[in-house]
């Protein structure tokens, strides 16, 4: 909670049928207390709402040669639209509110690390 009260643990099981948990590779949090959480086996990041329900799953698949090891950003803009860059790697995905996969921008350098500015609108 804002004044620091442990409220819950989001895991994400292997299989079913498995105890083991999967590898997360990146987080963030969106304006209206959504927290997007990455797996990194899957290729996918889940929108999990304030009260603890997964609301949508984001698909993404790696290029061929693209590296997927690494820390995943993510930011969400003030219209809803989730940026996904991998530190090393070369490209930044950008999704719809609705999880359709709208570019893959390629960038020239390496990406360091992505930060998504939300500054809402100006007035």
């Amino acid at each position: 909670t804002a004044d620091g009260q442990y409220r819950n643990r989001w895991a994400f099981r292997s299989s079913a049928d498995s105890p083991e948990l999967r590898e997360l590779d990146g987080m963030t949090v969106d304006r209206a207390g959504n927290v997007y959480i990455a797996d990194a086996g899957s290729g996918r990041v889940r929108r999990i709402s304030p009260d603890s329900k997964v609301t949508r799953t984001y698909r993404y698949e790696p290029r061929h040669g693209e590296n997927v090891d690494g820390q995943l950003d993510m930011g969400v803009d003030h219209e809803g639209f989730l940026y996904l860059g991998r530190r090393g790697g070369h490209y930044i995905r950008k999704f719809a509110p609705d999880g359709t996969l709208v570019a893959t921008l390629d960038t020239y350098a390496s990406l360091v690390q992505m930060v998504v500015d939300s500054p809402g609108k100006q007035g």
